[in-house]
């Protein structure tokens, strides 16, 4: 195989995103106040600012030293753009179905009129949606993304196996996504995207075309 310019491919992949997604934007997470708040509160995720890759509305926050690794910078990307894409044009309430169900803790906020009436102290119930729940619209969205993961390994004619798969499915059951699906048919789900190269990718979203095709002019 000849020598792959992931960064060549890192730029034009950057390219493709702010063409199709002219608002999209790149950050580095040390920059930004807003990621040193959430670091705080995401206190149960080590390596949040300095290990992951977060994406909020338009723009992608990169961990410090994310351009090091040309190969993982490409691959980062090529994830986040999937997210990118479904938020932009495919998936109607892409955040809602993200947050859910924690996001629903948000309704405690109504016992504060328990000073009225006693009846609003039932809010304070939803504050259990705080736990580690099961999250099945968190868990769809990231399969979308670990699969463009598996794609890219795939089309660079690098090696999946179980190994790579578990460690996949580790995302899902940790704590990085908050324990979203912590059952084991996760890592069958994860591993119908390795059926072939063309696999899972036409009845989704034109990010995996557009990373198949960069890819397919390096490779």
């Amino acid at each position: 195989m000849k020598d792959i310019d992931f960064k060549a491919m890192t730029n034009e992949l950057k390219e493709k995103i702010k063409e199709t997604i002219p608002e999209a934007s790149f950050k580095p997470k040390e920059e930004s106040k807003f990621m040193k708040v959430l670091n705080k509160i995401l206190f149960f995720v080590p390596g949040f600012m300095t290990t992951y890759t977060t994406t909020i509305g338009k723009t992608i926050y990169t961990p410090k030293g994310f351009y090091d690794s040309a190969f993982g910078a490409f691959a980062t990307l090529a994830h986040e753009y999937v997210h990118l894409y479904d938020d932009r044009f495919l998936m109607k309430g892409y955040k809602l179905q993200y947050l859910f169900p924690q996001i629903l803790a948000v309704f405690s906020l109504l016992s504060i009129l328990a000073v009225f009436n006693l009846s609003f102290l039932w809010f304070l119930l939803f504050l259990l949606f705080l736990a580690p729940l099961p999250a099945p619209g968190r868990t769809k969205i990231e399969l979308r993304g670990y699969g463009m993961s598996i794609k890219v390994r795939q089309w660079l004619g690098f090696e999946i196996n179980d190994k790579h798969i578990s460690n996949y499915a580790k995302h899902f059951t940790g704590s990085e996504y908050y324990y979203m699906w912590p059952f084991k048919n996760i890592k069958s789900a994860l591993s119908s995207w390795q059926l072939g190269k063309e696999c899972c990718v036409d009845e989704l979203n034109p990010a995996y075309r557009d990373v198949a095709e960069i890819i397919s002019k390096h490779v």
